[in-house]
């Protein structure tokens, strides 16, 4: 009997975070359907060097690395939901603030800082994969919803080229709308981390409303020292 009740209740919270997975997943293709285009926009609309456009790959994908230490960031959180809102917001406020200013320079400043930013996000998504779903059903959920995030990206993609060869400057309402929608992406994320094992409490250094010098340290240090010895 126990059993059965440990199973339905794992058989639920799998299937409240696919519910969600699956809205974050088209919020994510809405998005990153328009910012796909980023080098099309820096190239064309902003009339960036071809060494301008490299730049900006270089770091976007550069960004990556720092996706270590942002599991030590929430993790050490005494709220990861709240958490992950307030990094996402404040990693789209780049997006809002493109249309302020019409140069490639800052153009690849405000990309570059939300792919920074941004990556300290990226893990989340496995940790709650890990947790919230069973080992038996991870990969087929996980493809059904990538599969919707990747139709909406192309369609989103497709019907952004055609608008910006009508009309280039669109790239200045379409980019904070992409903003809202990572957000609310996001916003789903934090709602399955809460229904999910991923969001007990541990003995981990956690943030008291100050940042003390070891909790920074912890920070720092861990994650490097972690993927050392894993290499």
């Amino acid at each position: 009997m126990i059993s059965d009740i440990g199973g339905n209740s794992v058989k639920l919270i799998e299937k409240k975070t696919f519910h969600l997975h699956l809205i974050a997943q088209v919020f994510t293709g809405l998005s990153f359907g328009i910012l796909m285009l980023q080098d099309v926009i820096l190239k064309k609309s902003l009339m960036a060097s071809d060494f301008q456009v490299t730049f900006l790959i270089f770091l976007t994908s550069s960004a990556f690395l720092f996706s270590i230490y942002g599991p030590e960031i929430i993790n050490r959180s005494n709220n990861q939901s709240r958490t992950i809102i307030l990094m996402a917001v404040f990693s789209r406020m780049f997006l809002f603030a493109i249309p302020f200013f019409e140069t490639p320079n800052f153009f690849i400043f405000c990309i570059a800082a939300l792919s920074y930013t941004d990556s300290l996000l990226k893990p989340s998504w496995n940790t709650v994969f890990k947790h919230n779903y069973t080992d038996e059903k991870r990969s087929s959920l996980y493809s059904y919803a990538s599969s919707a995030q990747t139709i909406i990206l192309l369609l989103v993609t497709t019907l952004l080229g055609y608008l910006l060869d009508w009309n280039y400057q669109l790239y200045k309402v379409f980019y904070p709308i992409a903003g809202i929608f990572d957000i609310l992406a996001y916003v789903n994320l934090a709602k399955m981390i809460k229904i999910g094992k991923s969001n007990e409490t541990n003995s981990l250094n956690k943030f008291t409303g100050k940042l003390n010098l070891r909790l920074l340290k912890d920070i720092i240090i861990l994650p490097v020292r972690n993927l050392l010895r894993k290499f």
